[in-house]
């Protein structure tokens, strides 16, 4: 069993916070009950000689760091958010669209939208305008509020616009076609049909919208093309 008691306590500059949000999410499946068998730390968690770490009040603000991913430029939106909580398994993208208006909506409108909805903050994880830009939304590593069941071991990503009567720009699924690739090598799956979806594929819902929807098959075979080249 995990017992933060008995660690090492480590504050060296070299620790990654992948390794720390890590044994966070371990220690809290123990002691909600979650973990029926003592945790096991995989030897890749010291490939790099960081050893077994943990410090809580680290782990406690990882959320509010991303990793940054390769090749992506991302916005900054310096959205300030309500509590929030770590993602231990990400094996999944959702795709989504605004579909209540086909305007330009900023990740900061949706933001205080779904704060006046009583939620933390927004919803979706990155947000991509009709230029391309591709802003921020909730911090990479933290559960979603973008797919009701599927939260907790998925990346939303809101393409902007309402694509049941218009359809994407194309510089919108040139940066999906980007971005949805570093998510993937970030967390270590392919690109495919079994781990890129639309909204619709788990809820009632018309989202991300039938264009757009449409195109998925072709924007994952563009993913992974670029998965498998990068």
């Amino acid at each position: 069993m995990i017992d933060c008691c008995k660690l090492n306590l480590l504050q060296d500059d070299y620790i990654e916070l992948q390794y720390v949000k890590y044994f966070y999410c371990m220690l809290k499946r123990e002691r909600e009950g979650r973990c029926h068998e003592p945790q096991e730390i995989s030897s890749k968690y010291y490939d790099r000689g960081v050893g077994l770490v943990i410090f809580p009040h680290a782990a406690k603000a990882a959320w509010q760091t991303d990793t940054g991913l390769q090749g992506v430029v991302i916005r900054p939106t310096n959205l300030d958010f309500g509590p929030l909580e770590n993602r231990c398994v990400t094996d999944a993208i959702i795709v989504h669209h605004v579909g209540n208006t086909n305007a330009d909506v900023s990740a900061a409108t949706m933001h205080e939208w779904h704060k006046a909805n009583g939620w933390s903050g927004i919803g979706y994880h990155f947000v991509i305008r009709k230029d391309g830009t591709i802003e921020a939304g909730r911090p990479m590593d933290t559960v979603g509020a973008h797919c009701k069941g599927e939260n907790t071991h998925t990346i939303g990503i809101n393409i902007v616009g309402n694509f049941e009567t218009a359809w994407p720009e194309d510089a919108q699924l040139a940066s999906a076609v980007k971005l949805i690739p570093a998510i993937c090598r970030n967390y270590g799956f392919a690109p495919s049909a079994s781990t890129i979806f639309g909204h619709r594929d788990f809820n009632a819902t018309l989202c991300p919208g039938e264009n757009l929807y449409g195109l998925l098959p072709n924007l994952i075979e563009r993913c992974n093309k670029n998965y498998i080249g990068g």
